[in-house]
């Protein structure tokens, strides 16, 4: 499955938490959101790893925020619930 596949896969809600942790750098629990999401099939880690980076590089670039390292908590104006 492609990115853009499981993307659209996702509810929007699903997405939405997604996309909030993933700014976080709360990447494992990004995954852990996208394989409990109810999508079918259940994405592999494997996809889901590669949609956290797809998502990374587009929400850096919407936000204008460079990817940092770890322990980076993201731009402080977005929550991840």
């Amino acid at each position: 499955m492609t990115p853009h596949e499981l993307w659209t896969a996702l509810p929007q809600d699903a997405r939405e938490r997604v996309d909030a942790l993933v700014v976080r750098r709360r990447h494992v629990l990004a995954i852990k959101e996208m394989r409990e999401s109810g999508a079918v099939p259940r994405p592999g880690l494997r996809d889901c790893a590669d949609l956290v980076a797809a998502r990374m590089e587009i929400l850096a670039d919407r936000l204008g925020v460079p990817p940092r390292g770890p322990g980076d908590g993201g731009p402080p104006d977005v929550r991840a619930e």
